[in-house]
């Protein structure tokens, strides 16, 4: 989005994306060298630098200015950059905090847009890649998000660059498109080039206009892909063989995982899983050369940046949000910093905490689900987090006939509910462990989204 608009506003400039096995997440000192190299005075920052004091150092003495846009959690010290735009400055009144790294820089855009009397309309093009940005970031979909989010999903049928459009058309995805398509259908093509490659492919794809250029490598990303989604299932698989072998999970109320070989460009997806599977803050940690890179996952009333900062005595770096973060630890501190974050987790959450909670908006029965009142969910949409499709508990349903399991490795349930002379298909995610449930013949409640 800041390389299109400022296109469209005449700049003179590039993109780098820092490589993410030898530079990092964030701003690098190799890609100041690379600016600096190629006479370039000016980097502007998305979705990271928030605590980069060292490179942002490093680029002052170079005579390179540097603007941050992030949004992730910081303290009250900011880097010593030319300016800092972050919604959660401890100094910033500005009064929406949810928006992503791209909604941040979305607001750069459109500042520089009324100071040049661009309007907004001139590069409004830019409002898909701020739609796929923030519902990537699950960020809350409210407020100032949501306004983005709604403009920006009925534009995706109307996209004039090809790059999107031909992910769209690989994921099979036209008309309607939801947050949660392009969360789990577009988005993780698009982070798969990062994870196992070169990322700055992603970017070509999204900036090209030459439909052709387009097409191959959203064919590229698509088997990067497929490559993740395998490394990724092998990193899960071992992951839960260690917390068989090495976890208390009786007393440890915090999951800290750490490997060699395990690749660090899964090790986020990986730790959500595990936090899913165990409902325990979790940390996935790739070891490789005595440096260990981790991300971490959450449960609700667990600070993760919090309980980072209370350890990062043990850590080389980390940053994030209450709820996600990442972090760099040595191979030798590895030790002290797992009981140190474990002490403080077994101090903050109970028991309770752990066990998984499903919380119901309503009960309703089949009779319920007409035409009027799907009309009435559609005018809540768009869906996403801070404003979930609502979960409602239909009880004494039954089972019209035998399940089918469904999915590429068969954890999915197919099947139909009947209530009265209502009847519907219904799919069970994840759900194939309770097959012998529903062949009793029996009635059964459900909860659901419909």
């Amino acid at each position: 989005s800041l390389f299109c608009a400022f296109q469209k506003f005449g700049a003179d400039m590039s993109y780098y994306i820092p490589d993410r096995a030898g530079e990092g997440y964030g701003l690098s000192f190799q890609g100041i060298d690379v600016a600096k190299d190629n006479n370039i005075n000016l980097i502007i920052t998305c979705d990271c630098g928030i605590n980069a004091f060292e490179q942002v150092d490093y680029a002052n003495d170079k005579n390179v200015d540097i603007i941050i846009t992030d949004h992730h959690t910081t303290d009250i010290t900011l880097p010593n950059a030319f300016a800092v735009l972050n919604p959660k400055r401890k100094d910033c009144n500005y009064p929406f905090k949810g928006l992503c790294g791209g909604g941040v820089a979305f607001k750069l855009i459109t500042a520089i847009g009324n100071e040049l009397n661009i309007p907004l309309t001139d590069y409004e093009e830019i409002l898909p890649f701020i739609t796929l940005g923030t519902a990537a970031d699950i960020v809350p979909i409210k407020d100032e998000n949501r306004a983005i989010v709604c403009y920006g999903l009925s534009m995706l049928n109307q996209l004039k660059k090809p790059g999107l459009k031909t992910l769209l058309e690989l994921a099979g995805l036209q008309g309607n498109i939801t947050v949660g398509q392009l969360v789990f259908s577009v988005a993780p093509r698009i982070n798969a080039a990062g994870r196992l490659g070169d990322a700055n492919r992603a970017v070509e794809l999204l900036v090209t206009d030459d439909v052709h250029r387009a097409r191959i490598l959203s064919k590229e990303l698509d088997e990067e892909n497929k490559r993740r989604q395998f490394i990724q299932q092998t990193v899960v698989d071992e992951a839960l063989l260690k917390v068989n072998a090495e976890a208390d999970l009786k007393n440890e109320y915090a999951l800290i995982l750490a490997n060699e070989g395990w690749h660090h460009g899964v090790v986020g997806i990986v730790a959500s899983r595990i936090k899913e599977e165990f409902n325990r803050p979790t940390i996935i940690i790739a070891l490789e050369n005595g440096v260990g890179k981790g991300s971490a996952r959450s449960i609700p009333g667990f600070d993760l940046y919090e309980a980072l900062s209370a350890c990062q005595q043990h850590l080389s770096g980390y940053g994030g949000h209450p709820m996600a973060a990442g972090l760099t630890v040595s191979s030798n501190k590895l030790g002290g910093f797992k009981k140190a974050f474990i002490r403080i987790a077994n101090e903050q959450l109970t028991k309770e905490d752990l066990q998984p909670k499903l919380t119901l908006d309503s009960e309703m029965s089949l009779q319920d689900i007409t035409p009027r009142f799907m009309g009435f969910l559609d005018k809540l949409s768009p869906y996403g987090p801070g404003n979930m499709r609502p979960k409602f508990a239909i009880r004494n349903v039954d089972i019209d006939g035998a399940p089918k399991v469904i999915g590429k490795t068969g954890e999915h349930l197919r099947f139909k509910i009947k209530q009265g002379l209502k009847s519907f298909q219904a799919v069970g995610f994840g759900l194939s462990s309770k097959y012998e449930l529903l062949i009793t013949g029996q009635p059964v409640d459900i909860a659901c989204v419909v």
